[in-house]
């Protein structure tokens, strides 16, 4: 009896010996993503531009100001800084705009500006502000009768500083959600007010001139 009661005491010390630790289970921490910041968009926009010129030669013959149809891009740099860049072409005639064969006189503008703006944005709000600044060249190509020398086209390029403000609206009329693979992502509506400020010195025409836009521009 009493060999059997250690036996089986013995028996008990071993199977303690031999069995596993027990461990407690590690508290496992979820691991956080980080959210990838989202992508800031780019900007296509199909705009109407009023011009008006501070040449009175271009006002007696032609027009004092017009309306220019333009495209613009608008890239992100980084942070809130964006680049615009933006071309308008304009073609005018002697009789108030209407071609005729007649036509003797013809003028043409096209504007080209590089405008780094910074962008004041609200998460919460649909509008976003700009104010930017930038070089701006105004080509322009007038025909005419020959002059003395026999030539009948005088062409050429004002460089000039642009400084604008303006504003985006968002119409909502995209939603990711609705359309999560179209390649638009939203639909805007701006406007800016910009001065083309012509540098000084040089000859031929001055295209020195007060813009104003308003634009539909696509988030890409």
């Amino acid at each position: 009896m009493g060999t059997t009661l250690l036996l089986m005491a013995l028996a008990s010390v071993a199977r303690a010996q031999d069995a596993p630790p027990t461990e407690s289970p590690e508290e496992t921490t979820p691991e956080v993503a980080e959210e990838e910041a989202p992508r800031t968009p780019v900007l296509v926009s199909i705009r109407g531009i009023a011009e008006t010129w501070s040449d009175p030669g271009i006002g007696t013959v032609y027009a004092s100001g017009g309306l220019l149809g333009g495209i613009g891009v608008v890239v992100p740099l980084f942070g809130p800084l964006r680049l615009d860049v933006e071309a308008a072409y304009r073609r005018m005639y002697t009789d108030d705009g209407a071609e005729t064969p007649n036509d003797s006189l013809r003028m043409e503008v096209l504007p080209v500006s590089f405008v780094v703006e910074y962008v004041l944005s609200n998460d919460d709000s649909p509008v976003e502000g700009f104010v930017g600044l930038g070089p701006s060249f105004a080509g322009y190509r007038e025909h005419h009768p020959p002059d003395e020398t026999g030539l009948g086209l005088t062409r050429g390029a004002k460089f000039s500083l642009e400084p604008r403000a303006g504003l985006r609206f968002d119409t909502g009329l995209v939603q990711a959600r609705m359309a999560p693979t179209s390649p638009v992502q939203g639909v805007d509506v701006e406007i800016y007010g910009a001065r083309r400020l012509q540098l000084p010195g040089g000859t031929g025409f001055d295209l020195d001139a007060w813009r104003g836009g308003v634009g539909l521009a696509f988030r890409i």
